[in-house]
């Protein structure tokens, strides 16, 4: 298991108990922070640990964090999509109430009578 690398590494894995508790993210984020920790924590009981962790990259922090949000954009990354052909049929630029409305209203003008 991931969570457990550090203390295989160190062979610590009889010696200490560990009760972590971790938020936020997917299982495999919060294995890596676990694994994270449990290393730092082997360095502060032992520090000649770090020779053994260092190396297999056990004390590297995963600096990557969500990207804010952009005024004018959905996400941070995520733009609005941006209508490229003009479309002349009034109905999909209005939509079919709004025709529906137009068309009583000059047949009520012309004709005297409305769709219904």
């Amino acid at each position: 298991m991931k969570v457990r690398l550090p203390l295989n590494a160190t062979k610590q894995l009889e010696s200490v108990n560990i009760r972590a508790i971790s938020f936020g993210g997917g299982y495999s984020a919060q294995a890596d922070a676990v694994k994270h920790g449990i290393s730092k924590a082997l360095i502060a009981y032992e520090e000649r640990f770090r020779t053994i962790l260092k190396p297999m990259g056990l004390l590297t922090r995963d600096s990557r964090v969500v990207e804010r949000k952009k005024p004018g954009e959905k996400e941070g990354e995520k733009k609005p999509s941006i209508l490229k052909k003009i479309v002349p049929n009034m109905t999909i630029l209005f939509g079919s109430y709004f025709m529906i409305t137009l068309l009583g209203f000059i047949h009520l003008i012309l004709g005297g009578f409305s769709i219904p």
